[in-house]
């Protein structure tokens, strides 16, 4: 067995508002072979602050905060991808402020 076929999608995100000046929604969607794996890819492109506070879940996450980043064109295209065992990193970040 490859070393990558013990991977699956998993997604990871966070949506911080914590004095009203400005608010951070931030996901990522991409392969890893486990919760901590998940995160370690998301403090790389994040930092750690929002590695330790973010949710991660395996699979494909259609939530609000996903829903608000992506289209539903490109999620279902994520799925595709998913399906096909594609490799796909999707990172997406909006970050407002206004202090």
């Amino acid at each position: 067995m490859r070393p990558e076929d013990d991977r699956q999608l998993w997604t990871g995100w966070l949506d911080y508002e914590a004095t009203g000046e400005g608010r951070t929604i931030t996901a990522c969607i991409c392969y890893a072979s486990s919760e901590e794996q998940m995160r370690d890819i998301m403090s790389e492109k994040y930092g750690s602050w929002f590695s330790e506070n973010c949710e991660v879940a395996p699979g494909l996450v259609t939530n609000e905060v996903i829903r608000y980043l992506w289209s539903e064109k490109a999620l279902a295209y994520f799925e595709r991808v998913r399906a096909r065992r594609g490799k796909l990193d999707a990172y997406n970040k909006i970050h407002v402020n206004f202090s």
